[in-house]
């Protein structure tokens, strides 16, 4: 019962953060649609499929002005989820008695040894929080310099979106 509990908790707090007083929506962007999710004046959870006619940066672009509208009335800020297609991900684990420097230079020595040259991508690592309490583990995330700067620059073009 106790697990049941937590979860209820843990939803409970991710509705307040998402209905806050100034409330927050999440967008995954596809090649064919936009999925927003947000929590309208009534405090129920909507979530819309909208169909987009373009794929990649027009797509966006086109996304943006159809949830512009949803925005006006229901939420301030957004969360962007952008396509997979221009990233790699990938998680490492270390033994225990690695040390953050160690691990460091790891990194970065799997970030150079990516099947892309180093100025083509955007390369960030992060620590996980492991449920292997064996190993410590790191998530890797490259993405396309040039995919990124193109959504990038569309956000840019469009400040109040």
């Amino acid at each position: 019962m106790a697990p049941n509990n937590r979860l209820n908790q843990l939803k409970q707090k991710t509705i307040s953060f998402l209905r806050r007083v100034r409330p927050i929506a999440g967008v995954a962007f596809t090649d064919k649609a936009i999925y927003l999710s947000f929590y309208d004046k009534n405090g129920l959870f909507v979530n819309k499929e909208i169909l987009l006619t373009k794929a990649g940066a027009e797509g966006i672009k086109e996304g943006i002005k159809k949830i512009k509208k949803e925005g006006e009335k229901n939420f301030d800020s957004l969360i962007v989820s952008l396509p997979a297609s221009g990233s790699f991900l990938s998680v490492f684990e270390f033994p225990l008695a690695a040390n953050d420097e160690q691990i460091e230079e790891a990194m970065k020595l799997s970030s150079v040894a990516l099947p892309v040259a180093a100025k083509d991508i955007y390369v960030d690592w992060m620590p996980l929080i492991s449920k292997n309490k064996g190993t410590k583990e790191m998530v890797l995330i490259a993405a396309n310099k040039e995919i990124i700067d193109s959504y990038l620059k569309i956000f840019e073009e469009n400040p109040n979106s």
